[in-house]
């Protein structure tokens, strides 16, 4: 029936055309699609960008970041860093690669703090919020105790929630750290509207243009060592991260030195094993006594390096989240200044030719 109908309706307006009759009216056009609106997802309540400002790390950092802060893997990890959508660190770096971390226990903190040990310091019942540190430091917040672990990782806990700052990467002292760390715990009720998956791209295009890791025989080759120390003797034994070479000084004698390279995450591990050898070689001088001896303790130095330590067992730098530290025995500063220059140069040059 409805196909008939429209049949009759067609040739009626044919037969008005062909009669010289008036044109028939024009088909209005049909009005244009309205595109679907897409609407942006929910923020996810427990990412750990949420909880502080660009300005708040930049401060710390003494820098401004490099770009949006990003979701990646833990900072206690090989690869910390690591773009990782869905990530449950927030990473924070600048254009030189210092860095922070923070991290969120969202639920049972207490008991997870607990069993994780380092040094516990509990919030004083008269003044609120005040906790002393290791250190001396005395610092107030919203919390109801810290934990610090090792040199560099902070951890603040208020009911069962807790905030875990990882600043090895940074040179930020404890005060700067817990400033963060209450600023965060103040915004979980109320975080930011910040996606951390939104700093990924830059993030992956940042980590690209970084030197891979490599051979660690492979900063210093025959000419380098002979433009700045003596002759090398002998092909260099790698082993790990590790590097011997043998050389005859001007002297001539023969001597060796070992070199330790970390190719990320570099700042850290400086920070790290400073801590860790300043603990050791103070335990070391209390036991005989000598608790107020100069003996032992580093002290920093200026060279071609961001940062760097000479202590009794090695000189330790790091450059642009590259670390070189070197073992040996016989070396002046200059020369050290002058080899470890001519490495970091040749990084350098091979993260500036990577396409």
């Amino acid at each position: 029936m409805l196909r008939h109908a429209i049949t009759s309706t067609s040739l009626a307006a044919l037969l008005l055309i062909g009669c010289g009759g008036d044109k028939a009216p024009a088909v209005a056009a049909a009005p244009a699609a309205v595109p679907a609106t897409v609407a942006k997802a929910e923020p996810d309540p427990q990412d750990p960008c949420r909880l502080l400002e660009a300005k708040e790390a930049e401060a710390a950092l003494g820098a401004p970041l490099a770009g949006a802060p990003f979701r990646s893997s833990a900072a206690n990890r090989s690869d910390a860093g690591t773009p990782e959508a869905g990530g449950d660190t927030c990473w924070y770096e600048t254009a030189d690669f210092r860095n922070l971390a923070v991290q969120l226990i969202w639920t049972n903190a207490g008991a997870v703090v607990a069993g994780i040990g380092g040094y516990l310091a509990k919030v004083d019942e008269v003044s609120k919020g005040l906790v002393k540190l290791q250190d001396g430091s005395e610092l107030t917040g919203e919390w109801d105790e810290v934990r610090v672990l090792g040199c560099c990782t902070f951890v603040a806990l208020r009911g069962d929630t807790a905030v875990e700052i990882d600043f090895g990467g940074s040179s930020a002292s404890f005060e700067q750290v817990g400033a963060l760390a209450d600023a965060a715990l103040r915004r979980l009720e109320a975080p930011l509207p910040i996606d951390g998956n939104d700093g990924i791209a830059a993030a992956e295009m940042r980590r690209s243009l970084r030197p891979k890791a490599g051979d660690p025989c492979s900063l210093w080759d025959a000419a380098d060592i002979e433009a700045t120390i003596g002759t090398l003797k002998g092909k260099p034994e790698a082993s790990g991260d590790d590097c011997t070479y043998t050389y005859e000084a001007d002297n001539g004698r023969s001597n060796l030195f070992v070199s330790t390279v970390t190719w990320r995450n570099g700042y850290r591990r400086h920070r790290e094993s400073n801590q860790l050898l300043g603990s050791m070689l103070g335990a070391a001088l209390k036991d005989i006594g000598a608790g107020d001896s100069k003996v032992g303790k580093t002290k920093t130095l200026d060279g071609p390096w961001d940062a760097a330590q000479q202590s009794a067992v090695e000189f330790n730098t790091v450059r642009r989240d590259v670390q070189i530290a070197i073992r040996q025995r016989g070396m002046s500063q200059d020369e050290l200044r002058a080899l470890l220059g001519r490495a970091y140069d040749k990084i350098e040059h091979k993260e500036k030719a990577t396409p």
